[in-house]
């Protein structure tokens, strides 16, 4: 059930890591099929989890963001971009797949931000998160809020790569339109 601090694992099963929260989620969800969305990058882990899953009994498919393999160029996205992978993602695409396969539990691993909501929004199973992707941190993307006080400090001040936008203009570009 659900234990005092809101987690859904019983006392047995605090410490536990995330794969076994996610098998006993499934359980009290009463599910048996979950589908996996992963990053291309992160298929090995992708495996390793559906191994944890598949040896608690529960049927498991998943699918990496690279799949119906759209070259970028096609989409008119120039070839400098082709330095990080010539193929597109789709996480639209590994929703629709997962839904097609019945699931009835949903993982993203490791999906761009972005390419996340894209998948939440498209599947129809309930979606839970493994890990954000952050490849500069090893997909551990608390530690600098861990270190905010600390090295991660300039994060604090004002980066213009990170500022909200201002007010849109009549165009939709932004810009002040105080004047």
């Amino acid at each position: 059930g659900v234990g005092e601090d809101g987690g859904v694992g019983p006392e047995r099963h605090r410490g536990a890591v995330a794969a076994a929260h996610l098998a006993h989620f499934a359980q009290l969800l009463g599910v048996k099929k979950i589908g996996i969305a992963t990053c291309a990058r992160l298929i090995h882990e992708a495996n390793a989890l559906a191994r944890v899953l598949r040896a608690q009994g529960y049927e498991v498919t998943g699918i990496a963001c690279k799949c119906g393999t759209v070259n970028k160029t096609e989409l008119g996205i120039p070839e400098r971009c082709l330095e990080v992978g010539q193929n597109i993602c789709n996480p639209v695409l590994q929703a629709l797949v997962l839904n097609g396969e019945k699931t009835e539990l949903n993982i993203a691993l490791g999906l761009c931000v972005g390419h996340d909501s894209m998948f939440y929004k498209y599947s129809e199973a309930p979606v839970t998160t493994l890990s954000a992707k952050d490849r500069l941190l090893c997909h551990a993307s608390l530690g600098p809020l861990y270190l905010l006080d600390g090295y991660w400090k300039r994060l604090l001040k004002p980066d213009p790569y990170l500022t909200a936008p201002q007010n849109k203009t009549e165009e939709g570009k932004t810009g002040d339109t105080s004047n």
